[in-house]
């Protein structure tokens, strides 16, 4: 069994070695502070409707459409019905329509959330590169 070979050092490689060392408590500090795929499908599974799977990958912008599209439906839901038959039909087309514009947003979110996932660890593995110095 061989084992990689240990990072340079000495006297001709002391820049290096220290380029090694904080290269990987940065990595480290990074991968601790990255987000999961599956967590983030997990949250877009069960708490689409809350933006949950935004709020985890710091996308406050975005999760503020599905608690919007909601609120929408069920201000429609609850506020249209009850008048006439053609207000409860107006309504139900509404709500038909409402509905069809969440579904299409929940396989779109799905679609992109991975790629959401992947720019945020960038980005955090950037800041702290940047703040160690790497």
């Amino acid at each position: 069994m061989s084992y990689p070979p240990p990072p340079p050092s000495g006297p001709a490689y002391g820049n290096e070695a220290l380029y090694y060392t904080r290269k990987t408590s940065a990595d480290i500090e990074a991968g601790q502070k990255h987000k999961s795929k599956p967590m983030a499908y997990l949250l877009w599974f069960f708490l689409w409707g809350f933006g949950a799977d935004r709020w985890y990958v710091k996308q406050w912008y975005i999760a503020i459409i599905p608690l919007i599209l909601w609120f929408v439906i069920w201000r429609s839901v609850l506020g249209f019905f009850g008048g006439t038959e053609e207000d409860d039909a107006a309504a139900g087309v509404a709500v038909i329509l409402l509905w069809m514009a969440s579904g299409l947003y929940f396989i779109v979110d799905a679609l992109f959330l991975a790629r959401s996932v992947e720019r945020y660890n960038a980005k955090v593995t950037n800041e702290v590169r940047a703040r160690h110095g790497v």
